[in-house]
């Protein structure tokens, strides 16, 4: 059967081209983690990928995410008493015991692959390795390393973009005209934190899978609420959460920050006040990812004014 990813497809060598480039550019030993792939490995990853994605299973459109990594780079790793080949009937099957936030981790063998079990999502992302996402039936998502997304391929376009966690929200804060005012660190870290949370819900409305759009509209007119008079379901007021739990985080962090630096200056043992430091100052961090995640679902139906 002929292959729609075989091993001389310019997207496979582009994706074995940057797996060998974080080779070059990492010193040892973490050049020694970068997992090396032949283009026939790619190719069979991503040809078998494909086609679990265009499969279901008890009627649901099978979506997984597979990473390759050894089981042993893998902190928190879980692993089957015996590997799984690595076929599309397997990954189908396995695609709903999957545990929220993990991956299917499996190993190259040859040039085919066997699935060890299941990886932490954490883990993954601080390794140099290739994962792949069935993100919609006929399209994948190849991510090669820091660079994530790195490809999006649906077997005609197969786009490469190459691009880095934080892109989308440097785009972001871009079509926002957000600029970081130079004197102000904390207001600097609120906007970039903002632009950050955006940019994580964008991909969350993307994982659940349903559809959703976000809108950068101007903020000097009204005019543009036009365009939306056909969505019935719309807030009353603004969802303000968001900016308003990453403010109070930076605020919070600032006041712990001035009042450790008073505690320094209280003649204490040492002890006693590290013992105070990890009593009362603790992070606050997480409001902001916990809010975004609230908005997810909205923002799938309703228009977000």
């Amino acid at each position: 059967m002929t292959r729609l990813f075989p091993p001389e497809a310019d997207c496979v060598a582009q994706i074995h081209a940057q797996l060998e480039r974080l080779v070059e550019i990492m010193s040892p030993p973490f050049s020694e983690r970068v997992v090396r792939l032949t283009r026939e490995g790619i190719s069979t990853l991503v040809e078998t990928a494909f086609w679990v994605g265009l499969q279901s299973n008890e009627g649901r459109t099978t979506r997984v995410r597979l990473a390759v990594a050894s089981p042993d780079h893998v902190p928190g790793a879980i692993r089957f008493a015996s590997p799984i080949p690595y076929k599309s009937s397997e990954v189908v099957g396995l695609g709903p015991a999957v545990p929220e936030g993990r991956y299917l981790g499996a190993v190259q063998v040859d040039d085919g692959f066997q699935i060890w079990g299941f990886a932490p999502a954490l883990a993954i992302r601080a390794l140099k390795t290739v994962t792949v996402e069935t993100t919609e039936p006929g399209t994948l998502r190849v991510d090669v390393g820091p660079f994530r997304p790195f490809a999006v391929l649906d077997g005609r376009s197969n786009e490469i973009i190459a691009a880095t966690g934080t892109d989308l929200a440097h785009f972001l804060r871009r079509k926002l005209e957000k600029a970081f005012p130079p004197a102000d660190f904390l207001e600097t870290q609120a906007i970039w934190r903002e632009c950050l949370a955006l940019a994580d819900l964008v991909r969350m409305i993307l994982e659940d899978g349903h559809g959703g759009a976000v809108l950068l509209v101007p903020s000097d007119t009204d005019d543009w609420l036009k365009s939306l008079s056909s969505f019935p379901y719309r807030f009353k007021v603004a969802d303000t959460s968001v900016r308003d739990v990453i403010r109070m985080e930076l605020s919070d962090t600032d006041a712990q920050g001035k009042l450790f630096m008073d505690l320094l200056q209280i003649h204490l043992p040492d002890e006693l006040k590290n013992r105070i430091n990890s009593s009362f100052f603790r992070s606050t961090w997480g409001g902001a990812r916990a809010a975004t995640q609230a908005i997810a679902p909205s923002a799938e139906s309703t228009a977000l004014l």
